[in-house]
């Protein structure tokens, strides 16, 4: 239900762009405020950009959404949900949600939210441990959730905040 609502919400947010757009123009007197003469086909060429927004629309959530395993060493001065809210907190975003195994945040600034078309969340998921073992340090396994350019620029963060090198 969550991908078709996200797909009615960028087709009319892509609409909304459009609309906002010609009307400038038509305000400006750029363009007359005739669709027939706005667009070669008049309504027919209207309906084709719908379809072409509509088929975007429904094939972005496949890829403007992610979740990514993320494998963070433990460090023994930091805590890594600490760590992951101060980190939240420098980007710009509040703390949403909070419970033993999972986050969530949301933008701050009103502006940048509208940006994201309101699909600014986004949710750490704590998995599990792993122990120390010979030569391997404990680790925290977390998933993180939200808009793909997002997650890849937090989870990279991350990764090298809690990655130390470990030498044989």
């Amino acid at each position: 239900m969550k991908y078709i609502i996200r797909a009615v919400k960028y087709f009319l947010y892509l609409s909304a762009m459009v609309v906002l757009i010609l009307g400038i123009f038509v305000l400006l007197k750029l363009v007359p405020p005739d669709i027939n003469q706005i667009f070669r086909g008049g309504w027919t060429s209207v309906m084709t950009v719908a379809a072409i927004f509509g088929l975007a629309s429904a094939f972005y959530p496949l890829w403007g959404y992610r979740k990514e395993e993320l494998t963070l060493q433990e460090i023994p001065d930091a805590d890594i949900k600490e760590s992951i809210c101060s980190l939240m907190e420098s980007m710009g975003y509040v703390q949403e949600k909070d419970s033993d195994d999972d986050i969530s945040f949301r933008l701050r600034n009103k502006f940048s939210r509208l940006t994201h078309s309101f699909e600014d969340r986004i949710s750490f998921f704590h998995l599990g441990d792993t122990p120390a073992a010979e030569g391997i340090p404990p680790t925290q396994t977390w998933v993180i959730e939200g808009l793909t350019r997002d997650v890849v620029r937090i989870g990279g963060t991350l990764k090298h905040r809690f990655y130390k090198r470990t030498t044989d």
